[in-house]
């Protein structure tokens, strides 16, 4: 039987609630651990906000607001997390235009990894919140976020292979701040973009956000069930580059014409 491709991708920090987005399809799986934590987040001050999210007090005030008025547990007041988040790599997901057939692969074969939600479906459920996985916030024993979660992402993972009767093989399009999170005992693909400079290969981190973005919307136009698609991927004038890819590494290139151009 093929694999089951589970695609993995990092959060953002800008988010936002939204009433034009179509309405969410569930709570997060770990919305009572989410709910833990913003609890004891709410009752940090600003200054120790601050520090947490190594921020201006304008950004710890608003998230302190956020924190006392955390919602939860009604689909009727939160945004599906593929709208809320507003960052740049989901921008160029393009979500809005999306189709209800590329929001159902999707939400079968994505997951958002989260500081405050572990886990999410693109159409879960969420609240704004700040709260990066490498934030140095103990919790519950835990003596910060990854040893928080690790685990808890490794068992929903090993959940879902048992359900589905499949073996998953993740497609890792996080950071390297998010990518600790991810189980060491599953096949795991990793991505990166790069531009040519002086004979060298450089990732620039606004251009791969902005890659990442667009190969997901690559890969639920594409309906995508086997790797193969991916080195079909052209989007922004990248360029699949089998000499500097791997079984476990599949590099894309940015063609020269748009690397001078940006």
């Amino acid at each position: 039987m093929q694999p089951l491709i589970q695609i993995f991708i990092a959060p953002a920090k800008k988010m936002q609630a939204l009433d034009d987005s179509p309405a969410p399809a569930a709570l997060p799986r770990f919305n009572e651990e989410a709910k833990a934590l913003a609890r004891a987040l709410s009752k940090l001050s600003l200054a120790e906000l601050m520090q947490l999210y190594k921020c201006s007090a304008s950004i710890a005030a608003q998230n302190f607001e956020r924190l006392q008025h955390f919602k939860a547990d009604n689909l009727a007041l939160l945004t599906p997390a593929l709208f809320a988040y507003q960052g740049i790599q989901y921008q160029y997901m393009s979500a809005k235009v999306l189709t209800s057939t590329d929001y159902a692969y999707l939400q079968q074969h994505l997951f958002i990894l989260s500081g405050l939600y572990g886990l999410l479906r693109p159409l879960d459920g969420v609240s704004p919140y700040r709260l990066e996985m490498q934030a140095k916030f103990a919790f519950e024993g835990a003596k910060d976020l990854y040893a928080f979660w690790q685990d808890k992402v490794r068992k929903a993972l090993c959940q879902l292979q048992q359900e589905t009767g499949r073996e998953l093989v993740l497609l890792d399009l996080t950071s390297a701040e998010y990518s600790r999170v991810l189980p060491s005992d599953f096949t795991t693909i990793k991505v990166r973009f790069c531009v040519g400079s002086k004979g060298k290969l450089l990732e620039r981190g606004t251009l791969c956000k902005m890659a990442r973005g667009a190969m997901v919307q690559y890969l639920a136009r594409s309906q995508a069930e086997s790797l193969e698609v991916l080195p079909g991927f052209a989007g922004l004038d990248f360029q699949y580059s089998p000499e500097h890819s791997s079984a476990e590494l599949y590099t894309f290139i940015q063609q020269p014409q748009r690397a001078k151009a940006d």
